[in-house]
């Protein structure tokens, strides 16, 4: 099935490489099979394409390759995405740092995800205690 490019063969094999699950692990190929369903639209295959980029498991960091895969999946409207793109813009990691934008995909994912809410809340004191000061 991954040979015809079935999707959730190549997110399922993907997940098995990652975890050595009846087959030996290889995130290189993890990483592979992960890339071949995100580009076919997979939203948690663009997530995990985007956490190998930014930590360099099975493929070479790349900080700006994972923030275009977060911003497809959180386009999508996948959480952990959005907290991810959010901490990028927030530290400027693999862009410049933008912390309008990191309080954009916080908000986002703040009604379902907790660290998100968070997140969001420090993000906007921020901005309220920046515009005091001015």
């Amino acid at each position: 099935a991954a040979k015809r490019h079935d999707v959730d063969a190549h997110t399922s094999l993907a997940y098995c490489y990652s975890h050595g699950l009846g087959i030996d692990q290889s995130h290189e190929l993890a990483f592979k099979h992960y890339e071949i369903a995100a580009s076919h639209g997979n939203v948690m295959a663009q997530y995990n394409v985007g956490t190998y980029y930014f930590s360099g498991t099975g493929v070479t960091a790349d900080f700006m390759k994972a923030a275009e895969y977060f911003t497809m999946a959180a386009q999508q409207g996948f959480p952990y995405a959005q907290v991810n793109l959010g901490n990028m813009y927030y530290n400027g990691i693999g862009m410049d740092k933008d912390i309008v934008k990191a309080k954009e995909w916080y908000s986002k994912a703040a009604s379902i995800n907790e660290n998100a809410r968070q997140l969001y809340e420090q993000v906007c004191n921020e901005i309220d205690n920046q515009e005091n000061q001015s």
